[in-house]
């Protein structure tokens, strides 16, 4: 009997997972980790991701509350590891979550709507079968990717089968409730630096920090030491275990699918390529996903309010990035209230990118008079 496959039981492949079994259609999700299980990420849900969660049904406030470790209304930028500035009292707030019980909670949920669950790796996909590490064949009907940046899914249905990413680089500082507090009255910090095309962060959760860096240029810098800068600034030690990850940023092009396949989340290449947040889109593609297979429709349109996003922050990143615009960037957001106002929106996911930058060249020449 052929089924609906979803590979991938992080929040696109649960989402889809938990929409389908909502609607009466059984599906597999499949996942290569036990769960709970550790993920590298630092933990923003922004207000779109809320908002998704919430209208589906997929969760109540009070189960998104519970989930939640931190929220802020405060962000602090850094340039070139000077402090540009610190603004409070920004709406919405964002809301900070720990990735590990986060999705173990999302993929509970979609298995207690209905979602059948597998622990297995998938090796290989042919045709309508899906082959896994442990010799389980399982034929499908629809096949769902929501297996991440290096999507096993995505490579089988593309000739180009190696797809440059972004590479990232994080920890997690332990301290007490009293050392964490300094931290907290700067909120999230963003750091920017010379030689990055990307951006480093410092959020402070509960009873600690997660701090991290990505590059989404074509050229990498030395994260592990960009990190140690971070840390030094911060005055925090600069030994400590870091651990990696790929983003799908770089040139990946954002690609809904194929024949019997849809990708989601970052298998489709859906993650902001200025802020880096990935787990709204990846929410609200597995929730389309699922809606493409319950209408009999080939794949979710590249004209939903995901795509759209992602697609303006590849056409817009290098005005925050590239060497030419950047300390135009960085004056903007150290002298006008206005431009920070609108980049905080722009992270917390309650405005789009047409908001932020309209003649974003004239505007920042403007700036710079």
């Amino acid at each position: 009997m052929n089924s609906v496959l979803i590979v991938g039981a992080g929040p696109a492949g649960a989402a889809c997972g938990w929409k389908l079994a909502s609607e009466g259609i059984t599906s597999i999700l499949a996942d290569r980790s036990e769960f709970p299980r550790t993920k590298i990420c630092a933990g923003v849900v922004s207000k779109r991701g809320e908002n998704a969660l919430i209208k589906s049904g997929m969760l109540k406030p009070e189960e998104l509350n519970d989930l939640t470790v931190a929220v802020h209304d405060t962000m602090t930028v850094i340039n070139d590891l000077k402090e540009l500035r610190t603004c409070s009292q920004c709406t919405p707030p964002m809301r900070i979550v720990d990735r590990r019980e986060f999705d173990s909670f999302l993929r509970r949920r979609a298995v207690e709507a209905g979602a059948e669950p597998l622990t297995d790796r998938l090796v290989k996909v042919s045709e309508d079968k899906a082959v896994f590490a442990s010799g389980r064949n399982i034929h499908f009907s629809r096949l769902i990717g929501a297996d991440g940046a290096s999507s096993t899914v995505r490579k089988s249905i593309t000739a180009k089968k190696n797809v440059l990413q972004s590479p990232s680089l994080s920890t997690v500082v332990q301290l007490s409730p009293k050392a964490v507090e300094p931290f907290r009255a700067k909120g999230l910090s963003i750091f920017f630096f010379r030689e990055l095309y990307g951006y480093g962060w410092l959020f402070p959760r509960g009873d600690d920090l997660t701090i991290g860096v990505a590059s989404h240029g074509t050229s990498h810098p030395d994260l592990r030491k960009m990190l140690r800068r971070i840390l030094r600034y911060s005055g925090l030690p600069a030994r400590c275990n870091m651990a990696g990850a790929v983003l799908p940023a770089g040139r990946q092009p954002i690609g809904s699918g194929h024949g019997r396949v849809i990708l989601a989340g970052d298998a489709a290449g859906l993650c902001d390529r200025i802020t880096g947040e990935g787990i709204a889109s990846a929410i609200e593609s597995g929730l389309a996903s699922a809606a493409a297979v319950i209408d009999g429709r080939d794949s979710w349109s590249r004209k939903e309010d995901f795509a759209v996003r992602i697609s303006l922050s590849l056409r817009y990143r290098k005005y925050l990035y590239s060497r030419l615009f950047r300390p135009l960037a960085m004056k903007a957001l150290a002298e006008s209230d206005r431009w920070y106002r609108k980049y905080w929106n722009i992270v917390s996911g309650s405005s789009d990118y047409t908001e932020l930058i309209r003649k974003p060249s004239s505007r920042f020449k403007a700036l710079s008079e």
